[in-house]
Parts: C-alpha cells; structure tokens; sequence
C-alpha cells in the first residue's frame, strides 16, 4: 500500500510541486484557478500506484515511501559489492523526499530572513520553538528541527548554519535546549560562496546578551574541537559547549572515510548528557542528515546488534524536510557504519585476547 499526503503549494514559489520517485514534477499553481485541474494530474501519475491512499484534504500530493517495506542489512555483504551498491542506491530512492507536513511558522512575512534557503524550511510539528521575548511574538523562530536518535526523542537539533540576524537566536537556543555539543559540517567560505556565518569567537564576545567565551582548542587534521563557556548575562545561566568543527567535508558530496570516522569517534567519547547534539552545515539537510544517519544506526546497532537504514532515514524525513541529498551520502553512511562496526568488533577481539593473556 502506497500513502500519500497532500499538502499545500509553497507561497514562496507559487508552485505545485509533485514528487515520484524522488523526481520532482512541478505545475505553475498559480495558472489553475480551480484545483480540479491538479487532482486530475495527481491521479493520472499516480496510475501506476496500487492501494494508493490519499491524506489530507486540499494539500501537495506527495508519496511518502514507493512499496516501503523495512529492511534490516547486513553491511558486510552489501556495501562489500557492486550489487550491494546498486541495491542500497535503489533503497534511497524508495523513501520520497518532497514536503510532507506544514511549515507556516517559516512563511510568516516577520521569518522569511531568518532562512538561509527559501525551499528549506523546518516542519511545524517538529521545530525548535524559542522562549519568546517579551513584546515580540515571532522571537521564537529559529529555522531547526528536533531529531529522534534510535532510542531516545529530540537526540538531535538539525539546523542550517546561522545568518549574521539569526546568530543570537543560535546560542538562545544552545542554552534553551541545553547543549554540550555542536557539530560542524561547513566552511564559512565553500567555493567562492559564503555557506555559513562565523558564529562563535576566538576570544570572547557578545551575542543578544550571551557572552560566548573560548576557553580551549584543539586543532585535528580534518577537524577542530573548540570548548566555550556560554552564559546569559540576565538570568546567570552558564554552560560549557563543546564545537566539533569538520572542515573537509564538500556540500553534496562525502567526506574522506578515515576522517570522518575519526571525527565521528571524537564527539561520541565527549558525550555524556542527553541533551540534544546540534547539527548543521549550510542548509542543515545534506551532511547533517549524512552524520546523524551514519551516527545513529551506529548507536543502535552497538546496542541491539540491528542494522536498520530504510526506516531511520524515513523517520528522519519525517522530522526534517530532505535530510541525505544524495544517493552517495546514503550511501556514505552505510559504508562508514560498516567500518565502525568493524573497528568495535576488533577492538572486542583484541581485549578478549589480552584478557586471556593477562589470565594465563
């Protein structure tokens, strides 16, 4: 059975845009009058769909999973071979990646400039709503969205890099939610485009009357991790924030393996709270959804020894709008949990080994 939802054209655009297997069909909304028009076309591409249901009353047309079924893989004999590959790049292509939920709170006139993007917008259902400040109702719009990690809610904040008008409602938020731990994914400057704001300081500074002071930083190869001690200054509200700042990681695109495993081992020895972890690269889509992908089948599968893609990636889109841009993040992703899970299996091996020696 194939569910679809409807939902409304984005004002920003005036465009229907219609989604079949994760290719995007677009009709100018705006030379219809009537919606009879548009429903005539939504049936007659989805004529090839079986048990098609449609939900929600005058909205977008758009298939959430083509023949969705969840899988549990094994790594070692997929991503290991050419069929492997072609399989895994056939599976991201089922879960559909178009708007399925509203996003009003994005399109109201007062927070259209707190988006970097126009066509990434967070869910309402799903987004990070800031304590007001008095007098201004629109002060709780920030564009990011809650992310579920495979056993606990809002595991994550995924959220585009802050524009120089949004870089104080940030560290609201990073003090509002809690946060130990910011992961980077972006450059300020990323072929000649400016992807991302220089949010934070190499000393101390001031930010909507959250001083943000550098405390340490430590410089990898492919990454620097920046600790800050992050206080407001009216309530005395202090936390110490750790930044994971990856700086070889090329928009639509993957990273250098050895690397990022490297990088992705780092932040897990430095968790220790349940706090969300704050994710973004420019758009807060792409390599954000890569690295809570890969992070969190990671974690689950340590755990329950079930290796699960398909249904976290789904659960992901559900949460925020088109995380994972490509089919070789996606499968990026399954390649690097594949080597993760090897690395703990032989670091298992050599302390059993050592621990019999040590017996003897």
């Amino acid at each position: 059975q194939t569910k679809v939802r409807i939902f409304p054209a984005n004002p920003l655009t005036n465009f229907l845009e219609v989604t079949e297997y994760g290719k995007c069909i677009l009709y100018n909304a705006m030379q219809y009058s009537s919606s009879i028009f548009c429903f005539f076309s939504l049936l007659v591409l989805c004529s090839s769909y079986t048990q098609t249901v449609f939900e929600g009353p005058n909205k977008e047309l758009c298939p959430l999973i083509h023949q969705y079924s969840p899988t549990t893989t094994t790594l070692h004999s997929t991503v290991d071979n050419e069929e492997g590959e072609f399989n895994i790049k056939d599976e991201f292509h089922r879960v559909i990646r178009c708007q399925r939920k509203t996003w009003d709170a994005a399109l109201k006139n007062e927070n259209v400039a707190k988006n970097r993007y126009y066509f990434v917008l967070p869910y309402d259902d799903s987004r990070v709503v800031l304590n007001q400040t008095p007098g201004d109702p629109n002060s709780d719009y920030i564009n990011a969205n809650y992310v579920d990690g495979y056993n606990n809610t809002k595991a994550y904040i995924a959220t585009q890099a802050p524009l120089p008008n949004t870089v104080n409602d940030f560290w609201k938020m990073v003090l509002q939610e809690n946060v130990s731990q910011i992961v980077t994914l972006a450059s300020i400057i990323e072929e000649g485009k400016v992807k991302m704001h220089k949010y934070w300081t190499d000393s101390s500074a001031n930010f909507g009357g959250i001083d943000v002071t550098l405390q340490s930083q430590h410089n990898a190869s492919d990454y620097t991790v920046r600790t800050f001690l992050v206080e407001n200054k009216k309530t005395h509200k202090s936390q110490e924030v750790k930044q994971f700042h990856f700086t070889q990681w090329p928009d639509n695109d993957i990273p250098g393996m050895d690397s990022f495993i490297e990088f992705l081992k780092e932040i897990r020895s430095n968790s220790h709270t349940m706090a969300p972890t704050v994710v973004h690269c420019s758009a807060g889509i792409g390599r954000t959804g890569t690295f809570i992908l890969a992070d969190s089948v990671w974690q689950k599968a340590l755990n329950t020894k079930e290796v699960e893609f398909l249904q976290r990636l789904y659960n992901m889109r559900d949460q925020r709008y088109r995380l994972v841009e490509t089919e070789g993040q996606y499968l990026f992703a399954h390649e690097a949990v594949a080597v993760l899970l090897r690395d703990s299996s032989t670091s298992k091996t050599s302390k059993n080994s050592n621990d019999v020696r040590n017996e003897n």
